[in-house]
């Protein structure tokens, strides 16, 4: 005789186990302008400082530089170009970054 495959296990939900929600929600709104923080161009991570000197260079005409970060032993160099005023600046500055030969040139919002 033909015999039905089992199917797959199913766990039962208890629905009536769900949270409540509150009756109204607050009153008092409040309004701030957001701040969304600055454009920059993050044109890239090295290891050694002669990389990112080159970077930089590829970068030049934009307002470039490059940090210095060290994390317990290990120091990297971040090459950023940047604050930009607007999208449309930032996104000029990304296509020159391509044009020039960087492409893994990102746009990226900081604080």
């Amino acid at each position: 005789g033909r015999h039905a495959a089992a199917g797959p296990a199913v766990a039962a939900v208890d629905v009536t186990a769900a949270p409540s929600l509150p009756a109204r929600l607050p009153e008092d709104i409040s309004r701030v302008p957001a701040h969304p923080g600055r454009l920059y161009l993050d044109g890239g991570s090295f290891t050694g400082a002669e990389f990112a000197a080159t970077r930089q260079a590829r970068l030049r005409g934009l307002p470039v530089h490059t940090e210095r970060v060290r994390i317990g032993r290990q120091t990297s160099y971040h090459v950023i170009a940047g604050p930009f005023g607007s999208v449309a600046a930032a996104d000029a500055a990304l296509d020159r970054a391509l044009a020039a030969g960087v492409p893994d040139a990102r746009i990226v919002v900081m604080e």
